[in-house]
């Protein structure tokens, strides 16, 4: 982390010398930036030149998360029943889930919680779609609950299953997460449906204004898709662990969460919204209509 940091211009700061360190920190945040926007902006116009110009409705974002089950405002924690028989556990003790999410335009994406098990395993007889045919959540495994290769391939393939992707040329923003960058099958999926997947500089504008490079990661307040859906879910789960506390049953079942998943991300989603968060991020179209990125301009 610290080598990616410094191979991208940004340095920590240290105690000493702090409002020397903080001006060269958002300097060094501020040239990368302008960096990135030289090197993406012929990319992106070229890519129009071929596909036809492209609308903020065009841009979206593509992130993982991981899923908190947590009792809410007691700080207990949830362990699923195949992990054993307890279910207020330590939060270090708690089986790890990701999520990985995202939209393109005003559409939500499916979404894809992987869980802890054997990997190209679905815990499902439905190969991986754990609900129904209609179901906004898809189920996969993997040996860490972590994202993977292969997962990653899935997750976009689904969308294309979906129609969401491959239907009109996209521009979709992506983290610099090694399932991203390094995965060959992910960027010929991309290039085969005509989608340009951007990579803007991590770690590099959280701290200037509140300002992000990655849609999702925005603050509840802003609309952030992550965000505001976890503090649905948090609500729903909150009353499903009390009723089941209730009932002395004492357990939540994964296709529970999974229900709860699903629930939360259909209604907690803000298409409204989507338009802001993509000039949030640097998005605008220049006096020519093309399509451009720049987040120093909100700087």
């Amino acid at each position: 982390f610290v080598r990616r940091c410094a191979e991208r211009g940004v340095h920590f700061i240290e105690k000493n010398g702090r409002k020397l360190g903080m001006q060269r920190h958002i300097n060094q945040h501020f040239d990368a930036l302008k960096a990135y926007a030289a090197k993406v902006n012929p990319a992106l116009r070229d890519f129009q030149l071929i596909h036809g110009k492209l609308t903020l409705k065009d841009v979206g974002n593509l992130d993982e998360t991981g899923l908190d089950l947590c009792a809410g405002s007691c700080g207990k924690f949830v362990q699923l029943e195949r992990f054993g028989n307890q279910v207020l556990v330590p939060f270090e003790q708690s089986p790890h889930w990701t999520l990985v999410v995202g939209f393109v335009g005003p559409v939500r994406m499916k979404m894809l919680a992987i869980m802890k098990g054997v990997e190209g395993h679905t815990p499902s007889p439905y190969h991986a779609q754990l609900l129904d045919v209609n179901s906004d959540v898809f189920l996969g495994q993997s040996v860490n609950g972590w994202i993977t290769n292969p997962l990653k391939e899935a997750f976009f393939k689904m969308q294309i299953d979906a129609g969401t992707i491959g239907k009109r040329p996209l521009v979709i923003n992506v983290d610099g997460h090694d399932s991203n960058l390094n995965n060959d099958v992910l960027h010929a999926l991309a290039a085969k449906h005509n989608v340009l997947l951007l990579v803007p500089p991590s770690h590099t504008s959280a701290d200037i204004n509140g300002m992000g490079t990655q849609q999702c990661d925005r603050p509840r307040c802003h609309g952030g898709p992550i965000a505001c859906f976890k503090s649905a879910f948090r609500e729903l789960f909150c009353k499903q662990f009390f009723s089941s506390v209730r009932k002395k049953v004492n357990k939540v079942s994964v296709a529970e969460i999974v229900k709860l998943i699903e629930m939360a991300w259909s209604t907690s989603f803000k298409p409204e919204l989507i338009e802001k968060l993509n000039r949030d991020v640097g998005y605008y179209n220049d006096d020519e209509g093309f399509l451009q990125w720049d987040l120093t301009r909100l700087l």
